[in-house]
């Protein structure tokens, strides 16, 4: 039977978890009660505990080898039934939380989250078996290297906008410890971190499916949408002054409206350790604004309009205040910028930030807009559909950073590109093309392969190919950028930095405000902030 197996298994996982550091000896013989109850196992160890494989392997072979009457009471599926045998190795979140405020205690933030890192790894949290899945290179540009990814799909849960009842969404804290079922993913092994930002709670957690080194996600406990406003900068400074060596953003509260995206349901930030090509940009311009002594605003070379503001925490406020404001009721129809369509916000920015020491930090404030027109409905400023054929959803912060995020089918896509390519004959490689519906979709860029290059060959196919999509990523980039690498967008960036200018020079008459709402039908009450939201 199946269940001889499973003992063994058992005693492989204990062990593991043993050396690990994530369990003790003393419990060894409770735990081991536990698992034999829940997966009915009966029996004794007959083979030698496997101590090569992982956390996760060890949970994959024991679902492989369990009766269907036993997995069908732990899970909905593969993935659910591992989280909820993970879980029973682990404690409490409060556990978890002490050991991480001792650690924290005796140590530095640093330290305290690398082992929380590890620990979140360990027990399958952040997805081990994923990292072996993800293709990545480097591509030199015009603008810098940019950063590809080919990324382990999210399970077939994550990938759908279902209104949830409970939790409400996937990003909800009351994932933690949450089972699963058909329709949400277990978060049975998540333990989350409680952290406060400017005195308020929200928590921290890294994702399962890690984009980039130590890719985290801050939660926010209520269920809200995104809101880019004075709250969330304050949010940033909090964030930064406890976790210095992170970053941390936030995606643009007006996804393009045709993509959507459930996430933006919920408010929460990004954070991480990492570089990101755009931080490594040239200066295009350099601006002071004489009200704000201590920051400097560069305008950088890069295909998404970037401000990077570099300053004190009171100067840097006060400045992004205005800007937010100038930009969200900025218009430039003849370049296409339109902040308002009846009662839909379209400007907005996408925000990152940096502390640099102890009174300096950095601020990028990509610009945005998600307008749609009849040519092109998926935005205006989004990649346009000759691109699609690579990346059709919305361009989030690590997309527009310099860190393409391209689907996994993707992968597969291009195994059977390369194979046309070096069939060397553009017609009978059009032809086979054609008769599959999962290429249909390239035949364009097919075609332009075969124009561009002579002939193709085993050595050199990977680097072509690598090469083109990071092109169509350099794209897509530009597609997205409001004020265009032309002379006639360097001329509306300048005219937008003069419209900070003269918006900072009525800054002691007129109170600024910023228009948080996604609609402005409610403007009155909803989007002018009152006195007492002022920085």
């Amino acid at each position: 039977m199946k269940n001889n197996f499973l003992p063994s298994l058992v005693e492989s996982l204990l062990i593991k978890a043993k050396h690990l550091g994530l369990v003790k000896e003393r419990d060894l013989t409770y735990l081991r009660n536990q698992f034999y109850y829940k997966l009915k196992i009966e029996g004794q160890v007959d083979s030698i505990p496997d101590l090569d494989m992982s956390i996760a392997d060890i949970c994959k072979k024991i679902v492989n080898n369990l009766d269907k009457s036993v997995a069908n009471t732990l899970g909905s599926n593969h993935d659910n039934i591992e989280a909820n045998i993970i879980n029973i190795l682990i404690p409490t979140p409060s556990i978890i939380e002490d050991k991480f405020n001792d650690l924290l205690k005796q140590t530095d933030i640093k330290t305290a989250l690398d082992w929380y890192y590890k620990y979140s790894y360990h027990i399958n949290a952040v997805k081990s078996n994923a990292f072996g899945k993800n293709i990545s290179w480097q591509i030199n540009t015009k603008y810098g290297d940019l950063q590809i990814i080919i990324s382990q799909p999210l399970s077939e849960q994550n990938s759908k906008n279902i209104d949830l009842n409970y939790p409400r969404c996937h990003l909800c804290i009351e994932n933690e410890g949450y089972p699963g079922n058909l329709h949400n993913p277990s978060g049975a092994n998540h333990r989350l971190l409680e952290m406060k930002l400017d005195k308020n709670r929200w928590y921290f957690q890294y994702s399962p499916y890690s984009y980039y080194n130590q890719h985290a996600i801050i939660i926010n406990p209520e269920h809200r949408d995104v809101l880019i406003n004075q709250q969330m900068f304050k949010n940033f400074f909090s964030f930064v002054d406890q976790v210095p060596h992170y970053f941390i953003g936030s995606n643009s509260d007006v996804p393009i409206a045709v993509v959507g995206d459930y996430i933006l349901t919920h408010d929460h930030y990004l954070a991480g350790l990492n570089a990101f090509p755009l931080e490594a940009s040239e200066i295009k311009f350099e601006r002071k604004i004489r009200q704000f002594p201590t920051v400097v605003l560069n305008y950088l070379n890069w295909p998404v309009s970037t401000l990077k503001l570099t300053g004190s925490k009171d100067d840097l406020q006060g400045l992004t205040n205005i800007i937010i404001n100038a930009w969200s009721n900025y218009n430039d129809e003849s370049l296409g910028i339109i902040s308002h369509t009846k009662n839909h916000r379209h400007n907005s920015v996408t925000p990152v930030m940096r502390k640099l020491d102890d009174n300096q930090y950095c601020l990028y404030l990509l610009l945005r807009n998600n307008r749609t027109s009849t040519q092109y409905p998926e935005g205006i400023f989004h990649p346009h559909p000759n691109l699609h054929h690579i990346k059709k959803d919305n361009m989030g912060l690590t997309d527009v950073m310099g860190l393409a995020v391209l689907p996994y089918s993707l992968l597969f896509e291009v195994v059977d590109i390369k194979a046309l390519l070096l069939l060397n004959n553009k017609e009978l490689a059009i032809t086979e093309l054609l008769f599959d519906s999962n290429l249909v979709k390239h035949e364009l860029w097919l075609d332009e392969l075969y124009t561009k290059y002579e002939s193709f060959d085993s050595l050199t196919i990977d680097a072509i190919v690598q090469t083109e999509i990071g092109f169509k990523f350099n794209q897509m980039l530009e597609d997205v950028g409001v004020f265009k690498n032309t002379s006639a967008g360097d001329d509306g960036i300048i005219k937008f930095l003069n419209s900070i200018e003269d918006f900072a020079n009525t800054n002691d008459k007129i109170t600024p405000v910023i228009i948080a709402n996604k609609s402005i039908s409610n403007s009155v009450n909803s989007g002018i902030m009152t006195n007492s939201d002022v920085l």
